[in-house]
């Protein structure tokens, strides 16, 4: 799914991120709220994500359900792994 970054007067410390892709979803602009990791399973190797969303532009009226909440979860995944990437070990995001 290609998507973009957008800047928002609105939105200081959160990133609205519109989805670029043709298709029903073109042009459909959101951004994340709350984002938590949750266990998956008994074991301790899968991992899920739970997040809250506000949808700001939805311009094909799209419907809100499970395939688009899969959408935002596949985007939110490709942003925490190319963030995740760009931080060398023994480094962090945010310093107190």
């Amino acid at each position: 799914m290609k998507y973009e970054f957008s800047e928002s007067e609105s939105y200081k410390t959160r990133v609205p991120i519109t989805i670029t892709e043709d298709g029903d979803y073109s042009g459909f602009k959101f951004v994340y709220g709350t984002i938590k990791f949750v266990e998956v399973g008994e074991d301790d190797e899968s991992m899920g994500l739970n997040f809250t969303y506000e949808i700001l532009e939805n311009p094909n009226n799209v419907e809100e359900n499970q395939d688009l909440i899969d959408t935002m979860g596949d985007i939110l995944v490709d942003v925490l792994e190319s963030e995740m990437g760009e931080i060398g070990e023994g480094e962090f995001l945010s310093q107190e």
